[in-house]
Formats: structure tokens, C-alpha cells, sequence
């Protein structure tokens, strides 16, 4: 199974602390790092 992070869940992730970091790291632990794609938005500079 694929999971799709967008911007807000990559900026938690580089912020790397508070609630939703948390949260989000622990559930993607479960996880292979295959099993995750990222979507950015081009016009930010992001993707």
C-alpha cells in the first residue's frame, strides 16, 4: 500500500518536533519507507 504526504505532513516531519511530529512518525514507523510517496507543490518550490 502507497501513502501520499503532502506539504503540511512534510513540514511537521522536517520540523521534527510537537504533537503532529509525533503522531506522524509513530504511525510511519509501521511502515516501509517504500510504502511512502511525497506530493509538493512545484510554485512553492516544493515536489
Amino acid at each position: 500500500m502507497r501513502y501520499l504526504l503532502d506539504t503540511d505532513h512534510i513540514s511537521f516531519l522536517q520540523l521534527g518536533l510537537g504533537p503532529e511530529y509525533a503522531a506522524l512518525s509513530a504511525r510511519m514507523s509501521r511502515h516501509s519507507s517504500a510504502d511512502f510517496a511525497l506530493f509538493g507543490d512545484r510554485s512553492k518550490g516544493i515536489g
